[in-house]
């Protein structure tokens, strides 16, 4: 016979009807489960306390509680009843509660392993999943809740907001789908690593003066996070230099060098400094070459004028205006020897 019970509801079964006996009929029971079922000697009737479908009791754990009931009469006469009780499973409503868990912080480049979180009000097996913002960052064990991180960079922030602080939040569900979460933050923090930086793609420059140089980006190699550039050198305060590494300079007049030597040769230093203070320099010469320039050049100042005989003369002082770069003068005319 089978029969079926709710879980939590005790089963009694009915009134055994036995033919052919002799005498008074004695009962009792065996089988695989025959251990969670009382039987009354005298009447037959099986009984079983209230049985949790979520923690099945009985041998094969499927719920099938397997029984049999033996009628023995008074001349030893025997028969016997096999009978299946099944116990069926209903939704039940259960606060579930998440307890172990905490915020962390975790020094960048170490993988993250949480706690093994406590849930209590669960109705039979609970299965763990993530969500919240940072989810995809993270894995979960579905059976133990625990929750791990691959190694991240602090430098290179993968987390939504980028700020290294990684959410996740941990649910847990039970057999009848009554469910609790916890919100859990794993901050990475910063950590001073040591590299060789390089600086490549500069050289040397020339350029035609009057006209302004602008030099070539940068590549750096070996740099942790965000690289700041600097100048420095004998002439770094005639250049500037952008977020990227390009140095620039207005254009310079080759006839009056304004460089430290004054020959003309413009020398500074790129520095790059990454996020760990790490730093590397490149040194660069511009050479500004000189161009022929056609100007007017007007002499003023001087006037013709008269002396007597036996007196030397001495004229003004000229004025120049439009001239490029140091005068020379030289005399010619009739009387210039």
């Amino acid at each position: 016979d089978s029969s079926s019970v709710i879980e939590n509801s005790d089963y009694t079964s009915t009134i055994p009807s036995v033919t052919g006996a002799i005498g008074t009929l004695a009962y009792s029971l065996e089988g695989e489960d025959a251990g969670l079922f009382t039987v009354d000697g005298t009447t037959g009737v099986i009984s079983m306390i209230a049985r949790d479908f979520e923690t099945a009791e009985d041998t094969g754990a499927d719920n099938d509680y397997n029984v049999t009931l033996k009628a023995t009469d008074a001349d030893n006469n025997v028969v016997t009843k096999a009978v299946v009780v099944t116990v069926t499973d209903y939704t039940e409503i259960s606060t579930l509660t998440i307890t172990g868990l905490a915020d962390s912080d975790i020094a960048e480049n170490s993988a993250y392993t949480g706690a093994i979180p406590s849930v209590t009000g669960a109705i039979g097996a609970i299965s763990y999943s993530i969500e919240g913002t940072d989810a995809g960052l993270f894995v979960v064990d579905a059976t133990t809740g625990v929750i791990t991180m691959i190694a991240r960079d602090f430098e290179t922030a993968a987390d939504a907001d980028s700020d290294n602080v990684y959410d996740v939040t941990l649910k847990a569900t039970d057999a009848d789908g009554n469910e609790a979460t916890e919100a859990v933050a794993v901050t990475v923090t910063d950590v001073a690593e040591t590299s060789t930086i390089t600086i490549e793609g500069l050289s040397d420059g020339t350029i035609v003066e009057n006209t302004a140089y602008t030099g070539a980006t940068p590549t750096i190699t070996g740099a942790i996070g965000a690289i700041t550039y600097t100048l420095e050198g004998a002439d770094a305060a005639l250049f500037t230099v952008d977020g990227s590494g390009v140095i620039s300079m207005t254009g310079q007049d080759f006839e009056a060098p304004a460089d430290a030597g004054a020959d003309n040769v413009y020398d500074v230093i790129l520095r790059a400094t990454d996020t760990n203070t790490n730093t590397a320099t490149e040194a660069v010469a511009v050479t500004v070459t000189d161009v022929a320039e056609t100007s007017t050049i007007t002499i003023a100042g001087l006037s013709n004028s008269s002396i007597d005989e036996n007196t030397a003369y001495t004229g003004a002082t000229p004025t120049i205006t439009g001239a490029i770069g140091a005068i020379t003068y030289t005399l010619e005319g009739a009387d210039a020897a």
